[in-house]
């Protein structure tokens, strides 16, 4: 039960950052920076681990160190981009100058932007603010904009490709349906900014307590 009038009204949601980085004190660095600007951010010291993160933290931005432990972020980048469900995290890349002038093909990895070593603190936090709108933009087309949820199209898209993988016996299909009990009296009874934050607030438990590869969408838009 949700007691609206004793819930501080809030119509946005905490952009997710998720920051790889095997230096334990530059990461802290930028995290700390990052602070301010009212993220949620979590941390990985190398690949495997940000993959394992993935699944419960539905990051919006990845920043990425080019050198990580274990696996390069080109690796990383490879196995995000050929997810469907993960394509949309904006990707940027942390790379010394001398590396871009050996590999130069940053794009044909699936990242998005990058920002050369050393930089400053300044420069990363506006990088990741162009990121977080471009995102947003991806968005438009596939979220529900009250909710955050995915729309019925693309869920309409999801389901048609886990049914075909399901089908030839890869893995396992789960469907789950719920609903908002006596929502008709709810719109009659609640203001429409009560009634905006109630579905925003529905919209983000759902994403927040769901694993990255699951698919929350609305279903009746």
């Amino acid at each position: 039960i949700l007691e609206l009038q004793s819930i501080e009204l809030c119509m946005t949601s905490q952009p997710k950052v998720l920051i790889i980085e095997d230096d334990a004190s530059f990461c802290s660095t930028i995290v700390n920076s990052l602070q301010d600007n009212y993220y949620k951010v979590s941390t990985a010291s190398n690949g495997g681990e940000a993959i394992d993160i993935l699944s419960f933290f539905p990051a919006d931005l990845i920043v990425m160190d080019i050198s990580i432990a274990e696996t390069s972020g080109y690796d990383i980048c490879k196995q995000l981009k050929v997810d469907s469900r993960l394509r949309e995290i904006f990707l940027l890349l942390i790379s010394p100058r001398e590396s871009l002038a050996i590999n130069g093909t940053e794009l044909f990895f699936g990242v998005d932007d990058f920002i050369e070593s050393p930089f400053a603190i300044s420069d990363l936090k506006s990088r990741i603010e162009n990121g977080l709108q471009t995102v947003k933009r991806w968005r438009q087309g596939t979220r529900d904009e009250d909710t955050g949820l995915f729309n019925r199209s693309f869920f309409n898209m999801q389901l048609s490709q886990e049914y075909a993988i399901w089908t030839r016996g890869h893995s396992h299909l789960c469907l789950v349906l719920m609903r908002i009990d006596a929502f008709q009296s709810l719109q009659e009874s609640l203001s429409q900014t009560d009634l905006q934050w109630l579905k925003k607030a529905v919209g983000e438990s759902l994403i927040d307590n769901s694993r990255v590869t699951d698919t929350c969408a609305l279903w009746n838009h």
